[in-house]
């Protein structure tokens, strides 16, 4: 077994804690994998560790475990698609994680091969400009948003889907939140709260100028344009999981659509989805 390690480079992790986790794993008989960029961070660990140049996917892991909290995990599901990621919680809320540093006896399952695979949709994002396409160079874990960054400002825009005129929306902007990413920004925007191992899209409008626009969930095989995008102050910006950005111009034409693509999250236990979401995220325990 080969076990891919994941974390930012600028997240201070306890170096105890991480290679308490090293010693499980390699007393179990497998093999760590690291980005040769992280070379530095570890050099005080003995054991031994395989640093690769190449890229991690390049050495092939067979299960890569993310250290930190969500915002690493997004950005593993983004560049890891095809490799199985588990969450290990080495940040404040975690609520993507599935373990905790603390739970080193899930290693051992792991690393016999017992743990679930659930796959998740992700989406793929276009700008069209004129004769000019600009496409995410990675899906989006959680959303796509359309928006006019830190200081808001009415956007106007039509949503067409499946070529079809939806709607006209006159908003601060629009999020297009996969299952997984409803709890993100699109919650936070008054957008419902989807399993995350639905296959389905949720459109969240960003305070809106008219009372009947409402979030609206989606079937997952709809292509979602926005045309005739205007605005008069500052820029518009179109992002993928708040780290790929696109600025807009005008005359620009954006679709979203499922990608091709899905994350792979290893499941190592049977936590329930709304059991995770209550403890997680706020007081929802059973009485």
């Amino acid at each position: 077994m080969k076990i891919g390690i994941v974390q930012r480079k600028d997240n201070k992790l306890s170096p105890e804690k991480v290679f308490a986790l090293f010693n499980k794993i390699v007393s179990l008989g497998a093999q760590i994998v690291l980005s040769s960029s992280l070379r530095d961070f570890y050099a005080e660990y003995d054991a031994g560790l395989y640093f690769t140049d190449k890229g991690l996917d390049d050495a092939s892991p067979d299960v890569i475990f993310v250290l930190g909290g969500d915002g690493s995990f997004i950005s593993a599901a983004r560049n890891h698609s095809d490799i199985p990621i588990i969450g290990i919680n080495f940040g404040n809320l975690a609520y993507m994680a599935e373990l905790e540093s603390s739970e080193t006896e899930y290693i051992e399952k792991i690393i016999n091969g017992e743990y679930a695979i659930e796959e998740r949709i992700m989406l793929d994002a276009i700008v069209r400009r004129g004769d000019e396409t600009i496409r995410m160079t990675k899906p989006a874990f959680n959303d796509v948003v359309l928006s006019n960054g830190p200081l808001p400002h009415v956007i106007t825009f039509d949503m067409l889907l499946d070529g079809h005129n939806a709607q006209s929306y006159k908003s601060d902007g629009m999020i297009i939140a996969t299952p997984s990413g409803s709890t993100a920004y699109s919650m936070s925007a008054g957008g419902p709260v989807l399993d995350p191992s639905l296959e389905c899209i949720v459109a969240t409008p960003i305070c809106p100028h008219a009372i009947g626009q409402r979030p609206v969930v989606l079937s997952s095989s709809v292509e979602i344009c926005f045309d005739n995008i205007k605005w008069r102050k500052d820029n518009v910006y179109l992002s993928a999981d708040g780290d790929e950005v696109i600025e807009l111009c005008p005359g620009d034409r954006v679709t979203i659509k499922k990608s091709e693509k899905k994350a792979k999250i290893a499941h190592v236990k049977n936590s329930q989805f709304l059991k995770v979401l209550g403890d997680k995220m706020g007081s929802g325990k059973i009485r």
